[in-house]
């Protein structure tokens, strides 16, 4: 299932009612990284598979999802686009597919992002 699932309410409801077989993880869909990591843990509980996808997610958003999927050790591929369909960045080093398509799960501090503020305030600007 997919646009369904918004929070982890509508989640176990769906699993009583016996509608799916999974979930394609969209954390900035449901509200962020507290409630995307409790639906992961309910599927993960019942049994069920959890694909990890996003919404054309700039950079934050993108790295969020990348650490959070990263934790869980979700091994199919996620549907993340953002940088395929976003055309700017305000990351000092963009979050961008390379080889094989994949994006390496940022390190460091925080979403482990480095933010260019001069970037930053021009699209503020």
């Amino acid at each position: 299932m997919d646009e369904g699932i918004v929070s982890p309410q509508d989640l176990i409801e769906f699993i009583r009612l016996d509608m799916l077989d999974g979930v394609a993880m969209k954390p900035a869909r449901c509200g962020g990284l507290h409630s995307a990591r409790r639906q992961i843990e309910i599927l993960r509980d019942a049994g069920l598979m959890v694909l990890g996808s996003g919404l054309t997610d700039p950079d934050l958003s993108l790295a969020a999802s990348l650490i959070l999927f990263g934790a869980y050790g979700i091994t199919h591929p996620c549907a993340l686009n953002g940088p395929q369909f976003l055309g700017d960045s305000i990351a000092t080093h963009p979050l961008v597919p390379v080889g094989d398509e994949t994006i390496a799960v940022p390190e460091g501090p925080g979403l482990g992002v480095e933010i260019d503020e001069g970037k930053l305030a021009a699209l503020a600007a």
